[in-house]
C-alpha cells in the first residue's frame, strides 16, 4: 500500500476494484482509517474478493463485515436508497445504517454471522422514510455468510443479495383495484356494446352508449327485427344471421348505418366501426352474439379535414425544407471553397458537392475551343462505378443542332430524357453511348465569348427542376468568384506588384502591408466594405487608420503569420463608420520582406442565416420559446453541473387541461394566441436561469436548475397553476383553462433528461386523473399503474 503525506489511501491501494463501477470510485476515494474496516491494506482477501464479486453485479447485492457489521454495496443497491442514505451509509454499522428494519433482519445478521445457517425473508415489508416522510418497500432477500478463517467463528461476514418488488406488489393492488372498476366500464363506456341471445337475436344487454346509437329507442328483451327495422332494410339481420350459424365474427369498418326516428322525421347517417363477436355456449355451439363498437362519424369527418390541412401543410413543409436545403448547400459551398488556393482543386470540390446533391453520374467543367463548336472535358467528379469523360473532347453538333445552337447562344438548357425529348431523340446513341440519360448544361460567357461549359450528366431519367437548374448556376457564379480569387491571389504571391486592375476587379477586400505597417495598396472593394476611402489609407500606417485594433485578435493575426510564416484565418465582428455592426473573414498571407498580404470580406449575411438556421431548430415557430431539441441539448450541460455542485433540479411536465374545446369552438388562430399568452405568463413566472420549453400542442416543460429541496419546485408549480388559471382575454372572447402538472426530481427520479422528462410525464398523468387543475410528484407507482393500465387494455 501507498500513502500520501495527509496518511489517507492512494487509488493504488484499492486497484482490485473494477474501473466501471461508480460504487467503486466511491469505496476508493472514502477514508477507511477511521473505520470499523481500518487501512484497506489489512483488509483480508476474503473482502477484497467478495468486494470484487459484488461490485461486478447487476444484482443488488450489500454486504455486513465483522463484528460491527460495516456496510458496503455495489451500484444496483445504490439505486434503491433514498438521497438521505447514499453516500453517508458506506462504511457505517449496518444496524445504524438499517435503524428502522434491524428489528427485522438483526436476528437474521447475527444468524448468520455466528455460524447458524443462512437465513432469507420473502415479500418482506421495508419501511423508509424519504424527507420526513415514511414509506413501505417490498423485499426477497437472502442472507449468507461469507468464509474468513480469520474471523470469529470463521465468518467474515453477511452477504445480502436482494430483489425489490415494490413495484410488483403496488401493480397486484392496482389490478385488483381495476378488477373492480371493470364491472362499471361497460355502463360507462364511450364504445356502444350489446348482447343479442338465440337465433332471432333478443337483446340481453345494451348500454347507454348503445342507447344513443339507436336513439334511445326500447331494444331489452325484443328480437333486433322488431325493436330496430331498419337494421333490416340495410342488411344487418342477415349479418347477423350469418355470424350465428357460421361462427365466424364479423368485423366493419367505417360502415354506414342511416337512422330514423320516426317516418316522420329525417333519416341522419352515421359512420360506425363495429364487431359482431359470437359467443359459444357450454357445448361450443353459438349462442348469442356480442355487439361492441363506435360511432366514428365525427372522427371520420375530422380526419378526412385532417388529412386536407396536412396535405397542404406537407406541401409547406417540402418548400420550406426544399429551401433549406438550398441555403445549407450553399453555405457549406462556401466553406469548401474558402480556404482552396488552387483553381483545379476548387472546380473538382463544387463539382463534387453539385453531384452529391442532386443525385447524378457525373457533373464536370469543360473548356470551350475558340471556334466555340468543341468542348474539352476538365477533370471533376464522377460517382463510383461510372466511366470518366477526362479528356473527351466533344462536338456539340453530334448532340443535335437545336442542343449545339442553344449552348453557343450561352443559355442554359436541360434534356430529362434523351431519348424522348425531341431535340435530342434523333441523335440519342450518341448520348446513351456514353451513359448520358438525362443533361443539365450551363455556359459561361466571358468578355463576349464561351469560357467554360458546366456539364451535369445522368445515367437514368431525371427531371430537372427550376431549382435544379437555378442552383447549378449559382455553383457556375460562385466556382468562376472563387477560381478568379485563387488566380489573383497566387499571382500577388508571385509577383508583388499587386496590379491595381486585378486587385479592383476582386470581389473581396485586398490591403498590403509593409513590414513597418504601412499601408501600400488598397483595393475598391476593401474601400467600400470597411468604408475607408483609398485616399485616407495609402502611405498610413494600420495602427493610424485603426488605432483600435492594437491589441486586438487581428493584432494577434498578423504578428503570428509574420512570426510563423504561415497563412492564417479568423472570423470576427466588426463595428464599421456609421455603427454598421458586421461579420468580415479575414486571410493573412506572409509576403516578401516581412510584408503582409490581407484578404477580407463581409461575410454578416451568411453569418445571419447561419444563426437564422440554429434559431430555427432549437425554437418553437409558434412562440418563439426553446424546443425539445434544446431542452435536451441545455440539460446535457446543466444535469451534470448540478450533480457537481449537489444540487437538485426539477422537470415539471404541463398539460394544459380544457383547451382542446377551445381550438374546436373557436379556431386554431385563437387557440393560438392563447398558447402564445400561456407561454408569456410561464417565461413570466421563472427566473433567469430556468428553461420553459414547448414540447408541441399545449404541453410545456419546465426545467428548474440548481435548487435545493423539492419544495422549491412545488411552490413553482402552485404559482404556475394560479397563473394559468387567470382569464385570457381574446378580442371579445373572455377564455378560461387550466393545467396539470407532473414533477420529478433530479437525481432522484433519474439520472438522464429523457428519463426525467418521462417521469414527469407519468406524474402529469396522476395529476389528471386526481381531477386536474393540480400537481403529483413523481413516484414509482405511476409507471407501474400506467403499465399496468396499458397491459389490460391491450388484453381487452
Amino acid at each position: 500500500m501507498m500513502s500520501n503525506p495527509a496518511g489517507k489511501t492512494t487509488i493504488s491501494s484499492l486497484d482490485f476494484l473494477p474501473s466501471g463501477s461508480e460504487m467503486g470510485r466511491f469505496i476508493r476515494d472514502h477514508d477507511w482509517f477511521d473505520s470499523a474496516l481500518g487501512s484497506p491494506q489489512q483488509w483480508s482477501q476474503s473482502l477484497r474478493t467478495v468486494l470484487r464479486l459484488m461490485l461486478n453485479t447487476a444484482q443488488p447485492m450489500a454486504v455486513f463485515w465483522g463484528e460491527h457489521g460495516t456496510c458496503l454495496y455495489n451500484d444496483a443497491f445504490r439505486q434503491s436508497l433514498v438521497s438521505e442514505q447514499h453516500p453517508d451509509s458506506l462504511g457505517q454499522p449496518a444496524s445504524e445504517v438499517w435503524r428502522e428494519t434491524w428489528p427485522m433482519i438483526g436476528s437474521i445478521i447475527e444468524q448468520v454471522m455466528t455460524d447458524k445457517g443462512a437465513g432469507k425473508q420473502i415479500n418482506h415489508t421495508v419501511p423508509f422514510t424519504l424527507h420526513g416522510r415514511q414509506d413501505n418497500t417490498y423485499w426477497t432477500c437472502s442472507f449468507s455468510p461469507v468464509d474468513d478463517q480469520s474471523a470469529p467463528d470463521g465468518i467474515g461476514g453477511a452477504l445480502v443479495i436482494c430483489n425489490e418488488i415494490t413495484d410488483q406488489m403496488y401493480a397486484n393492488q392496482t389490478l385488483d383495484t381495476k378488477c373492480e372498476q371493470l364491472t362499471q366500464m361497460f355502463n360507462k363506456a364511450s364504445a356502444f356494446m350489446a348482447l343479442m341471445s338465440g337465433p332471432d337475436h333478443k337483446f340481453e344487454l345494451s348500454n347507454p352508449s348503445h342507447n344513443q346509437i339507436v336513439v334511445h329507442r326500447p331494444v331489452l328483451g325484443l328480437p333486433v327485427a322488431e325493436a330496430l327495422p331498419d337494421a333490416v332494410e340495410q342488411g344487418s339481420v342477415s349479418i347477423l344471421d350469418h355470424v350465428f350459424t357460421s361462427g365466424e365474427p364479423y368485423i366493419a369498418n367505417r360502415a354506414k348505418y342511416s337512422v330514423q326516428i320516426t317516418p316522420e322525421a329525417p333519416i341522419k347517417e352515421r359512420i360506425l366501426n363495429f364487431v359482431y363477436q359470437p359467443v359459444l355456449g357450454p357445448e361450443d355451439e353459438v349462442s348469442a352474439i356480442f355487439v361492441e363498437g363506435t360511432d366514428v362519424t365525427d372522427q371520420v369527418q375530422a380526419q378526412e379535414e385532417l388529412q386536407r390541412v396536412n396535405s397542404e401543410l406537407a406541401d409547406t413543409v417540402f418548400r420550406l425544407k426544399a429551401i433549406e436545403r438550398r441555403k445549407s448547400f450553399r453555405l457549406k459551398l462556401t466553406d469548401r471553397l474558402r480556404p482552396l488556393l488552387d483553381p483545379n482543386e476548387i472546380t473538382a470540390a463544387a463539382t463534387e458537392l453539385l453531384g452529391q446533391f442532386l443525385g447524378v453520374t457525373r457533373v464536370f467543367y469543360g473548356d470551350f475551343s475558340e471556334s466555340g463548336d468543341t468542348v474539352t472535358v476538365r477533370p471533376g467528379w464522377t460517382r463510383d462505378g461510372a466511366e470518366s469523360m477526362v479528356g473527351d473532347e466533344l462536338r456539340l453538333e453530334e448532340f443535335g443542332p437545336v442542343v449545339a445552337s442553344q449552348i453557343q447562344a450561352g443559355d442554359a438548357f436541360v434534356l430529362s430524357d434523351v431519348t424522348t425529348d425531341e431535340r435530342s431523340a434523333a441523335f440519342a446513341p450518341a448520348y446513351l453511348d456514353r451513359g448520358i440519360k438525362a443533361v443539365l448544361a450551363v455556359p459561361v460567357i466571358k468578355a463576349g465569348s464561351l469560357r467554360v461549359l458546366l456539364g451535369v450528366h445522368d445515367s437514368k431519367v431525371h427531371n430537372w427542376s427550376a431549382v435544379d437548374v437555378a442552383l447549378a448556376e449559382d455553383v457556375v457564379d460562385r466556382t468562376w468568384a472563387a477560381v478568379e480569387s485563387a488566380r489573383a491571389q497566387a499571382e500577388l504571391r508571385r509577383e508583388r506588384d499587386h496590379s491595381r486592375h486585378i486587385l479592383d476587379s476582386m470581389t473581396e477586400g485586398f490591403i498590403s502591408i509593409s513590414a513597418d505597417w504601412t499601408i501600400t495598396h488598397f483595393n475598391a472593394e476593401a474601400a467600400r466594405i470597411s468604408r475607408q476611402p483609398v485616399r485616407d489609407v495609402i502611405g498610413r500606417t494600420q495602427w493610424e487608420v485603426w488605432p483600435e485594433l492594437r491589441g486586438s485578435a487581428i493584432d494577434d493575426l498578423y504578428v503570428g503569420v509574420r512570426q510563423t510564416g504561415k497563412a492564417s484565418t479568423m472570423e470576427l465582428p466588426f463595428v464599421l463608420p456609421g455603427d454598421y455592426h458586421a461579420w468580415i473573414e479575414i486571410r493573412a498571407y506572409p509576403a516578401l520582406d516581412g510584408a503582409l498580404a490581407v484578404f477580407f470580406r463581409d461575410i454578416t449575411e451568411r453569418k445571419l442565416v447561419d444563426e437564422e438556421i440554429r434559431h430555427a431548430s432549437l425554437h418553437d415557430p409558434l412562440t418563439g420559446l426553446p424546443n425539445r431539441a434544446m431542452l435536451f441539448e441545455y440539460a446535457t450541460h446543466l444535469l451534470p453541473h448540478n450533480l457537481r455542485a449537489s444540487q437538485c433540479a426539477a422537470i415539471l411536465f404541463l398539460d394544459l387541461d380544457r383547451f382542446k374545446p377551445i381550438n374546436d369552438t373557436h379556431g386554431h388562430e385563437v387557440g393560438d394566441m392563447v398558447l402564445k399568452e400561456v407561454s408569456s405568463r410561464l417565461s413570466l413566472s421563472l427566473r433567469a436561469e430556468d428553461l420553459v420549453i414547448r414540447m408541441g400542442g399545449d404541453e410545456f416543460v419546465i426545467l428548474l436548475q440548481d435548487i435545493g429541496v423539492s419544495a422549491y419546485a412545488a411552490e413553482v408549480a402552485l404559482h404556475i397553476i394560479r397563473k394559468i388559471s387567470e382569464p385570457y382575454q381574446v378580442g371579445e372572447l373572455a377564455l378560461s383553462i387550466s393545467t396539470s402538472i407532473g414533477i420529478s426530481m433530479f437525481p432522484r427520479d433519474g439520472e438522464d433528461i429523457d428519463t426525467l422528462v418521462n417521469h414527469a410525464d407519468a406524474a402529469m398523468y396522476q395529476a389528471k386523473q386526481e381531477g386536474r387543475d393540480n400537481f403529483q410528484f413523481y413516484s414509482s407507482a405511476f409507471t407501474a399503474g400506467i403499465q399496468q393500465q396499458n397491459r389490460i387494455e391491450q388484453a381487452q
